[in-house]
């Protein structure tokens, strides 16, 4: 559709070219489920979380994470991926709590 037929339209070509454009994109996305087509350990996917933190605690990542140039993300992965070996180291592999 060409711009002088919207305009020539008034503000229901503007709304009915719209429409056409919605609809258009939503047919193209196609959402993959996660239990169907990607298995977990294939890849790293993410999840938000909160979780309570002292403030100093928290102070201290911040500074880690802009002396090193990181995100305050992956400072968290990184000492959670070093408490996870550690607690495997002593107790084994971690079960699943299913």
């Amino acid at each position: 559709m060409g711009k002088k037929s919207i305009l020539s339209k008034g503000i229901e070509g503007l709304l009915q070219g719209n429409q056409d454009i919605i609809v258009e994109k939503n047919e193209t996305i196609q959402q993959p489920s996660i239990q169907e087509n990607i298995s977990p350990k294939a890849v790293d996917l993410e999840t938000k979380t909160t979780q309570l933190v002292k403030i100093d605690t928290l102070e201290k990542i911040k500074n880690i994470a802009y002396w090193e140039r990181s995100k305050i993300k992956d400072i968290f992965e990184e000492a959670f991926q070093d408490y996870i070996k550690k607690y495997e180291s002593l107790n084994g592999e971690i079960k699943n709590r299913k």
